[in-house]
């Protein structure tokens, strides 16, 4: 899929609600990252306002590449706090006018954060907990440790004008991640046409 579709995320939300199965007694967390920083742009932010216009219950965006909202009192503690155990307490998540429950990274957050895979399991629980669907925006897969099998759903959003099949090779292989661990690509900043590359993949 490509964001030069108009309807890419009507398509992609429904998609990832239809694909995912009912959980017992929680939701489902879906991670976006990138094979290099800042390359999934808002994909993560549209995918979350798109689920929440079609789901019953609650979605929440988790965007880990911000510790915490500029002079913002609720949320400084985010997934950092949820990874010792806390819980998520009534004014630390708000939604938004389109429905979508917001948290951060937290201010305690460190860049080895997730790769504490037990610690994460106890953040991620919480959401689950709380939230029919959680859509996190990662930073770049190399850095997202445990969160990649911890997540129900993987997307990897590729920048079409920044990044080769050998960048992607190479994120994939510093993080350990095979082609089964990826549930689907992305792709960002596309002209009217695919590369060559990723068109004949």
């Amino acid at each position: 899929m490509t964001l030069h579709d108009p309807f890419l995320m009507a398509r992609l939300g429904l998609a990832v609600s239809e694909s995912l199965a009912p959980l017992e007694g929680g939701g489902h967390v879906v991670l976006i990252t990138s094979a290099t920083p800042f390359a999934d742009e808002s994909v993560a932010e549209l995918l979350a306002q798109e689920l929440a216009s079609k789901l019953d219950g609650d979605v929440a965006l988790v965007d880990l590449r911000e510790q915490a909202p500029a002079g913002a009192r609720n949320n400084a503690g985010g997934m950092a706090a949820l990874m010792t155990g806390s819980e998520i307490k009534a004014g630390e998540a708000k939604a938004d006018a389109g429905g979508v429950f917001r948290l951060f990274a937290g201010k305690a957050a460190r860049a080895d954060m997730l790769f504490q895979a037990a610690a994460l399991s106890t953040a991620l629980s919480a959401l689950r907990t709380r939230f029919q669907l959680t859509v996190i925006a990662g930073p770049a897969l190399q850095e997202c440790g445990a969160l990649v099998q911890q997540s129900d759903k993987v997307l990897l959003v590729i920048d079409a004008r920044a990044t080769s099949p050998r960048v992607v090779r190479r994120a994939m292989a510093q993080a350990r991640v095979e082609g089964t661990d990826i549930d689907g690509a992305i792709l960002a900043n596309a002209q009217e046409n695919l590369p060559s590359w990723l068109a004949a993949a």
